[in-house]
């Protein structure tokens, strides 16, 4: 059994709580499963109420179902971002990524 880090899962729930304001961005670089294969490599997500579709909280992560471009409300998709695959957590409150506050980071 993998080790939580229960200060990430503090932030990961508070960034699913902050989904109700599209005011807020969280950039998430993760190596996360599209679609059942793992990511080679730290990969962004953007979480923000106009992109997330719905949350499930897992037991050791999420699960996302996000829209493929922020636009198309058809191209639905999932993934799933394990805690112990999360490099950085970072949120902004402007949808350009400026004045990054980083809120987690693995080294």
């Amino acid at each position: 059994m993998k080790k939580i880090d229960l200060f990430l899962q503090t932030i990961i729930y508070k960034a699913i709580e902050d989904l109700s304001d599209a005011s807020v961005h969280y950039l998430i670089h993760a190596k996360y499963f599209f679609y059942d294969i793992q990511m080679h490599d730290y990969e962004p997500i953007h979480l923000n109420k106009n992109s997330i579709k719905r949350v499930e909280l897992l037991n050791d992560g999420f699960k996302c179902k996000m829209m493929l471009d922020g636009q198309e409300k058809d191209d639905i998709f999932s993934i799933v971002i394990p805690f112990h695959l999360i490099r950085s957590v970072s949120r902004f409150y402007r949808s350009e990524f400026k004045n990054e506050e980083t809120l987690f980071s693995k080294a």
